[in-house]
């Protein structure tokens, strides 16, 4: 089995190329969903995002907890609904959870969302997404669809592919949507990682 080997040097580029790729796709709500919406995803960015002595983000509004993986930074939301912006300490990872608001508890479940319906919809505004894997899961005992993509980001001087997985769970009159991403390049070295985080996500609507 060949070892991932990547340079200082390399960390460093991709750090810099990741300040401006790194977030450019956290979420889209399913337009199923969000046609639905009674309103707006909530603005959390007057709000100051921490973390317990266990490294643990604890949402008291929406009912959830989360492992934040060791010396990751966390930040405030970037975008309608995200509660906090978590990335790695080289920049070149990051988790986002989402949520959105709806107007009733809808008919169907996670389970019943075609991945391609997301994929699609991401299509709309980064035409490279291209789908990798997705399956029916559980996530802290819910109904949660998972997809795994990539998509390419290029620049003059860039040109990067990203990929992505999220977990989408719908849970009541909410749908929660977790995002990871990663260079396809350092993605190897978060799989772990990425694992960990997504099994401490537990709801505490109880």
């Amino acid at each position: 089995m060949k070892k991932l080997i990547i340079s200082l040097g390399q960390m460093l580029n991709l750090k810099k190329q990741m300040n401006m790729q790194l977030y450019l796709l956290l979420f889209l709500n399913l337009t199923i969903i969000c046609c639905s919406a009674q309103n707006p995803n909530k603005d959390y960015s007057d709000t100051n995002p921490t973390v317990n002595g266990n490294n643990i983000f604890r949402s008291t509004e929406n009912l959830y907890r989360i492992k934040i993986p060791k010396k990751w930074s966390i930040n405030k939301g970037n975008s309608l609904g995200a509660e906090f912006n978590a990335k790695s300490p080289l920049e070149d990872a990051s988790l986002s959870i989402i949520v959105a608001n709806l107007k009733t508890p809808p008919k169907f479940t996670a389970h019943d969302v075609p991945a391609e319906m997301v994929i699609e919809s991401l299509k709309k505004n980064i035409p490279s997404t291209t789908l990798i894997e997705s399956e029916k899961q559980f996530l802290s005992n819910e109904k949660a669809m998972y997809i795994k993509y990539k998509f390419n980001y290029k620049t003059v001087d860039t040109d990067t592919n990203i990929i992505c997985i999220q977990y989408s769970v719908i849970k009541k009159t909410k749908m929660f949507t977790i995002t990871l991403q990663a260079q396809e390049l350092t993605y190897p070295i978060y799989t772990d990682v990425f694992k960990e985080t997504l099994e401490s996500f537990v709801f505490e609507d109880y």
